[in-house]
C-alpha cells in the first residue's frame, strides 16, 4: 500500500520492525508509531506528536463510515458501483451533523508565529 509513497505515514504500534522501519526510512517514508514498552524511546517532533495524538479521530470516523453507514459492504458486481457506494457513504457523512472534529493547527500557528 505504501510501495511508492514518500513523506509521513501515521501507523499503530503493531507494524514497528526495526527492518521495516529502516526499510522505508530509506525509501524516503517516515513511519510515525507510539512507542510500545520494549522500545527505546526517541525524540519525535512536535507536530509528529500532535498528529499521532489526533489519529484516533481519524479511526473513529472509519469505524463511523463502517458499521454506521456501512461502507464495508463488499459484494459489487462492478467497480464503478462500488466507486458510486462510496462517494455516497460520504455525501451521507457530510450532511451528519454530530461529526468528530479535529481542531485546526490555528492555535498551534499561532503559538509559534508571534
Amino acid at each position: 500500500m505504501i510501495k511508492n509513497q514518500k513523506g509521513k505515514c501515521f501507523a499503530d504500534k503493531g507494524y514497528i520492525g526495526k527492518d521495516i522501519f529502516k526499510a522505508l526510512w530509506h525509501k524516503g517514508l517516515h513511519l510515525i508509531t507510539g512507542i510500545r514498552k520494549n522500545m527505546k524511546s526517541h525524540l519525535m517532533p512536535y507536530i509528529d506528536k500532535v498528529l499521532l495524538r489526533k489519529r484516533f479521530i481519524i479511526e473513529t470516523v472509519f469505524g463511523i463510515l463502517k458499521t454506521d453507514m456501512n461502507l464495508d459492504h463488499t459484494r459489487h458486481r462492478s467497480p464503478l458501483n462500488a466507486l458510486m457506494h462510496i462517494m455516497a457513504t460520504l455525501l451521507a457523512y457530510s450532511y451528519k451533523s454530530n461529526k468528530p472534529k479535529i481542531k485546526a493547527f490555528y492555535s498551534f500557528l499561532n503559538h509559534y508565529s508571534g
